[in-house]
């Protein structure tokens, strides 16, 4: 299976190390974990709806360093994530073609999302997927402390509140295989969101 190969290996070693040593501990949401979970996510994907395994090293190499960026910068670290891979990459003789189609995959996580390919929409709907989640409060959380400690910005709880509420009305998912996964939860958040600001 491709997620055994020995450019996945070597990628996931060189993100954890990347992660432990240069990721600042300000960050409560973007991390190592959270990475991880992308990861998971993008493999689980891929083998419910039948990748190749060509695309799944691909997508699975997208998949580790999509938020590598956030090591140098906070705004605009996709673009940094996509430098980042394709210095990685080079260095082992990676096809530039593949490489490439793999700084697309991270892109495709760049909000607003608008991803063209299948491998694309997988990583785009993986990197959303907790919104659809139990875990949805908890991670946005997370989210809130980050967005304070990295960039100094407060929100009241109704103002938090509200711009969650408006995100999670207008997401959609991309792979209908995921979109049949989450859709319960997700309106179940929303409604959460909905009786929080009627209290």
């Amino acid at each position: 299976m491709a997620e055994y190969s020995p450019i996945i290996q070597q990628t996931e070693q060189f993100v954890r190390e990347l992660f432990s040593t240069q990721l600042s501990e300000e960050f409560k949401f973007h991390t190592l974990g959270h990475t991880m979970e992308i990861v998971n996510s993008c493999r689980n994907i891929g083998v419910a709806i039948g990748i190749s395994e060509n695309d799944m090293e691909m997508l699975l190499i997208a998949a580790w360093f999509h938020d590598v960026g956030y090591t140098k910068t906070y705004v605009g670290h996709e673009e940094i994530s996509c430098q980042m891979v394709e210095e990685f990459l080079q260095t082992i003789s990676y096809s530039q073609e593949k490489i490439d189609i793999i700084k697309n995959i991270i892109m495709a996580t760049k909000m607003p999302q608008n991803p063209n390919t299948t491998l694309e929409k997988i990583i785009a709907d993986a990197d959303l997927y907790n919104l659809g989640s139990k875990e949805f409060f908890v991670r946005n959380e997370e989210i809130r402390e980050e967005l304070f400690l990295r960039l100094g910005r407060t929100f009241t709880d109704e103002e938090w509140a509200k711009s969650n509420l408006a995100l999670l009305e207008k997401q959609q998912f991309w792979i209908p295989y995921v979109e049949n996964l989450v859709r319960s939860q997700l309106n179940e958040n929303i409604e959460q969101i909905k009786k929080s600001l009627d209290s």
